[in-house]
């Protein structure tokens, strides 16, 4: 069987998205047979296709990328005005002073233990079936279930490795965090050569190269996860991308984070957003001031939220293309700062200004915030998040795909394990030194660990990949912004309290 192009989110009205808890006791679907299901294209997409929606979950409040976003130097949620306070957890987040009953940490556990779910229900319906043509979608799924427990195993450490879609047990135990480090390499690596690598029908799908791609992540961050350096496997999986052919980067920077992204050459694994059928990406409604609704015509009002620290907004030279142009929301940037104004050049008025705003009721982002009290902050305060096109008259759930892997990132990466493994220095300088060219800043005359690290947040900001790096670069314990040093337990997140409530196999992580 043939499937073109798979942009789940047009392609399945009313995916489902997961919100309930871990349930090791999912039916079985006991009478898919040969003769009753999998008989056409679009019975095989709606089978693997919750495997797929359920990423739209990444984004937004409380999810993935928050996880790995709002706990870093580069982003934080202040509480401004009387909003965004939520009992404090963003606030702890952001301090590395988060419990284990968080709301954030059982809807990551969940959402990521449904994907794992769903991975070996499908996998065990096509064995059922046993025919060549259900069986060729195995390795997919494989891979994808390998992707799901990368993430389970990045954010909290050994976890339960199931893989039996039969299994009844109700309570498993957490496999070591090198068990489960051992089962991704392993599936990965066995599925990699009955992989797709026609990228251009693949939008969206763990194919070869998102499998490498997951490769290479995991292997960044061994020294972490297993206390073994693999830097040479790392460098061979980003090779296996950056010189496939396959990819390369764009002329420029801000065509990967317009609101019609796909075909964009950058793309290696992409959750498919769509405002209407498959909605998840609200970048908008969470960091935009109220106000702003009249700079882009909104057909919502913004929710003032999301904000970056200061101190990573200060990282771009202001000649860099990347950043953005003070008070000039016609021209796109990482960051929207300075005076705000309509669509038709009014200029924006907050109307709940409080008196001590020495910008008064202009409406003026300031990336330091004015306030001193915290992580409470005046409603004005913060650069906001501007890098990903705000339609005009868009809805709060927008039409970008998010780039979970992004070429780009791969050529840093492969430079940075040039760096580090001390080999073909004069070709790593270029690759990073390429990536700053297209910024439109001047190039690096050597590579330092400090210059590839600062490059990789510039270029990756608000990507979801800051905290991995920072725990690699060994900086996530340092102290920031509202922030101080935090123990090395915190680079791995507790076992959700609900979790440990009803499955008394399991055990906390330590620090907690």
């Amino acid at each position: 069987m043939k499937i073109n192009n798979l942009k789940i989110g047009t392609l399945l009205i009313g995916a489902l998205l997961f919100l309930g808890c871990f349930d090791l006791e999912e039916e079985v679907y006991s009478e898919v047979t040969a003769d009753n299901f999998f008989l056409t294209d679009e019975q095989v997409v709606t089978s693997i296709g919750s495997i797929y929606t359920n990423l739209y979950n990444y984004l937004g409040n409380d999810n993935m990328w928050s996880l790995n976003e709002a706990s870093t130097d580069e982003m934080t949620i202040p509480t401004t005005g009387t909003d965004w306070y939520e009992n404090g957890h963003w606030q702890r987040l952001h301090r590395h002073e988060w419990l284990p009953t968080e709301p954030y940490f059982n809807i990551n556990w969940n959402m990521l233990f449904f994907g794992v779910n769903s991975c070996n229900r499908v996998i065990y319906q096509l064995e059922e079936i046993g025919t060549d043509e259900a069986l060729a979608f195995v390795p997919e799924l494989r891979a994808f279930r390998a992707f799901y427990y990368f993430h389970l195993m990045d954010l909290y450490g050994g976890v339960p490795l199931i893989t039996d879609f039969l299994d009844d047990n109700p309570k498993p135990s957490r496999a070591s965090r090198k068990e489960v480090y051992d089962f991704i390499e392993s599936e990965l690596k066995s599925t990699l050569n009955d992989l797709s690598k026609n990228v251009s029908s693949s939008y969206g799908r763990m194919n070869f190269y998102a499998a490498q791609a997951t490769l290479a992540k995991l292997y960044a961050n061994s020294e972490e996860y297993i206390g073994e350096a693999r830097w040479e496997d790392c460098l061979a999986a980003c090779r296996e991308i950056t010189g496939s052919g396959a990819f390369s980067m764009t002329l420029e920077y801000f065509i990967n984070f317009d609101a019609d992204t796909q075909g964009t050459s950058e793309f290696i694994f992409a959750i498919p957003y769509d405002e209407t059928n498959a909605r998840g990406n609200i970048m908008g409604v969470i960091s935009l001031h109220a106000a702003n609704q009249d700079t882009y015509d909104l057909a919502y009002q913004p929710w003032n939220g999301w904000t970056s620290v200061g101190e990573f907004y200060d990282s771009y030279e202001d000649t860099d293309k990347r950043k953005g142009v003070p008070e000039n929301a016609s021209v796109r940037g990482n960051f929207l700062v300075g005076q705000q104004f309509s669509s038709s050049g009014e200029p924006l008025i907050d109307n709940g200004f409080e008196p001590e705003d020495p910008d008064g009721a202009i409406l003026v982002f300031t990336p330091h915030p004015t306030s001193t009290n915290g992580l409470f902050w005046l409603r004005q305060d913060g650069a906001r998040l501007s890098k990903f096109e705000y339609e005009k008259g868009g809805r709060i759930d927008m039409n970008n795909d998010f780039a979970i892997y992004r070429y780009t990132d791969f050529v840093l990466l492969e430079a940075e394990m040039l760096w580090r493994l001390d080999r073909e220095q004069g070709t790593a300088l270029a690759l990073v030194n390429a990536v700053r060219d297209r910024a439109g800043v001047l190039p690096y005359t050597e590579l330092t660990e400090k210059n590839i690290y600062d490059e990789r947040g510039r270029e990756l900001f608000a990507e979801g990949i800051r905290r991995h790096d920072m725990i690699r670069f060994g900086t996530y314990g340092d102290a920031w912004f509202e922030k101080a040093p935090s123990d090395a337990t915190k680079t791995i997140f507790p076992i959700p309290q609900n979790q440990l409530d009803s499955n008394a196999s399991l055990t906390q992580n330590p620090g907690y």
